[in-house]
């Protein structure tokens, strides 16, 4: 292949692609179609068990639109961990067209990617005339869809699109990168010779930033994207503006400036966001926990990961380990510095025979650096991240097929692979749609990935606490048992344990993980509580007694408590006492029954 893939010599007057609006519309229509077909099964799937509780289906702000949603929507940061109204508005919505049935959500996503595929399509096909080489006097329509359809068609068909499209907590990402995409084919369309005049396109370009910043900030590292595009266009363009230095001219920098600010103004929400929310995830680390060489060798390590793992889309999972206490000084993170300085020393001594090359780095750069976890710790390498920057990805199959395209065979060996590629790709997407079907399938799917790694311990706990939630417990207690065959002094494991064991009947061995319990923590309440119901059970009233009166000691408050105590001693023929506590726990009852509005 030519080096030169980029490279444009071609005055403003060279003539143009006729347009053939029925090519375009049966690229359209094989996109929704393919993008549907590999991406149906989602349809079928349940909320999952893995931030969906928290964010949707568990969620005490969920609900129709209402002024105190509003309110709480465009002001709260402290129930999330970024601030993103644009997308609290879309499950709002969705709530009142279906409530919480988790299909509506996962069609909003699916909607949301089509949409997607088709924006990457146009914003391919508005690329052709920046991207094809050099000596090619106007590519042909038929060219230009072609190789927009199958970039667009590698993007949107690849493994790793997966987890943005079937999670439906994702939403962020899908409904995020369609607001961009529109920003940036807005932008295309300023920037080009008959449009630069028309701010309409303009403040669209701006608005729809805004939007994809808003909904959440997935695009944070994409202004630079801009910058390069009217760079490029004016290379091709405007011999003359190479001589004299783009970069020095300041109106150059005029109309970038505006989304370099807001950006700027959402990464400070952002920050703002993750240090003040009262939710799950910790708070960002400060530079004693986390030190300045290991957040660049894990931002190193992430722009390496996201050029092979693309290659290799196998043994995908929510959730990878390698972020989890690693060594900076570690190969794969020394390989991972190598190979980025690596390709940037390749691409700024190639720049002036494929200057497109080192734009297209530089996007990628840009785009995935705020994914790169520079602050938080652990971090993981979500498959997810991959949906934004995945477009520089296209754009650079477009410029291959593009260069290959007038050269006979290799126009037909570059469309086969890409052909087989896209199927291959498909057909690995359409498997893992099934893997997100619910939490089972998803939390067992993640246990095998993980195979003998400690770390296994909380999935078996989310899905342990799945099937309790679901009355389903001697799967439950299979769960919290495999967490104490990996580590027995795991205390919440003894914990959860002993309630499905208990309902089954199986007092003794409940018994004993309720005592191992206290043996670590003598003051939890609800143990001690159980305990003394599972004594009850087996007709020991005077130990019962013991530690039903130590849980009422522990929880004045608790009418249960209270009652059981009086239960336990009417056993015992205790009866002034028992009706005490009888009378204590309806007058608690009674009491909270007055406090409920």
């Amino acid at each position: 292949m030519r080096a030169d893939v980029l490279e444009q010599s071609l005055p403003v007057s060279s003539p143009r692609a006729a347009r053939s609006p029925v090519d375009e519309l049966l690229a359209v229509f094989l996109l929704i179609f393919s993008v549907a077909l590999v991406f149906g099964p989602v349809l079928q799937a349940d909320f999952v068990q893995w931030d969906d509780d928290i964010n949707i289906y568990k969620n005490p702000h969920v609900g129709g639109l209402s002024a105190d949603r509003l309110k709480w929507i465009w002001t709260d940061y402290k129930y999330g961990r970024v601030y993103a109204p644009f997308a609290w508005m879309t499950w709002s919505l969705v709530f009142d067209w279906c409530g919480l049935n988790p299909g509506g959500y996962h069609l909003v996503n699916l909607l949301f990617h089509i949409a997607n595929t088709v924006l990457v399509f146009r914003l391919l096909f508005g690329l052709c005339p920046l991207a094809r080489p050099r000596g090619t006097r106007g590519q042909d329509s038929v060219c230009n869809v072609v190789c927009a359809s199958a970039g667009a068609l590698i993007w949107a068909l690849h493994p790793l699109q997966v987890e943005p499209v079937a999670w439906a907590t994702a939403i962020g990402y899908v409904q995020g990168d369609f607001f961009l995409l529109l920003a940036l084919l807005a932008y295309l369309k300023f920037i080009s010779s008959d449009g630069r005049s028309d701010f309409r396109l303009y403040g669209l370009s701006l608005l729809a930033f805004c939007a994809s910043l808003l909904t959440y900030p997935v695009a944070l590292g994409c202004a630079p994207v801009f910058l390069v595009l009217d760079w490029r266009r004016r290379f091709v363009h405007e011999p003359k503006s190479r001589e004299r230095g783009i970069f020095s001219e300041p109106n150059f920098w005029l109309d970038k400036l505006p989304f370099f600010l807001l950006a700027l103004l959402v990464f400070g929400l952002t920050l703002y966001a993750r240090h003040n929310h009262v939710g799950p995830w910790p708070r960002p680390p400060t530079l004693a926990e986390f030190g300045i060489w290991p957040r660049v060798m894990q931002g190193f390590y992430c722009w390496a990961y996201y050029l092979w793992k693309p290659l290799l889309p196998v043994h995908l999972s929510p959730a990878y380990l390698t972020l989890l206490g690693f060594r900076p000084t570690a190969p794969a993170f020394v390989l991972s510095l190598l190979l980025v300085f690596a390709v940037s020393a390749a691409l700024v001594v190639l720049r002036r025979a494929w200057p497109g090359g080192l734009a297209l780095w530089i996007c990628y750069l840009s785009v995935l650096f705020p994914f790169t976890g520079q602050f938080e710790t652990p971090h993981h390498t979500n498959d997810r991240y991959y949906y934004v920057v995945s477009m520089t990805a296209a754009a650079l199959v477009l410029t291959v097929l593009l260069q290959c395209w007038h050269k006979g065979r290799l126009r037909l060996v570059s469309l086969l692979i890409a052909g087989v590629a896209t199927v291959a790709l498909g057909i690995m997407s359409h498997r893992q749609t099934w893997v997100w079907q619910n939490s089972v399938t998803l939390l067992q799917h993640m246990i095998g990935e993980l195979k003998d790694s400690p770390n296994r311990i909380s999935l078996y706990g989310r899905l342990g606490d799945f099937y309790m939630e679901r009355g389903n417990d001697p799967k439950a207690a299979d769960c919290f048992r495999e967490i104490l065959r990996i580590n027995p002094d795991v205390t919440e494991a003894h914990r959860r344990l002993a309630v499905p064991l208990q309902r089954l009947g199986e007092l003794d061995e409940a018994i004993r993980h309720h005592r191992e319990v206290l043996r670590k923590d003598p003051n939890d309440f609800s143990t001690r509580h159980n305990l003394g119901v599972a004594l009850a059970l087996q007709g020991k009233f005077e130990e019962a007694v013991t530690q039903l009166s130590e849980a009422v000691r522990l929880e004045p408050g608790s009418a249960n408590a209270r009652r059981n105590l009086a239960r336990a001693l009417a056993k015992l023929g205790r009866v002034q006492e028992s009706e005490a506590q009888e009378r204590e726990a309806e007058r608690l009852e009674n009491q909270r029954k007055s406090a409920t509005p």
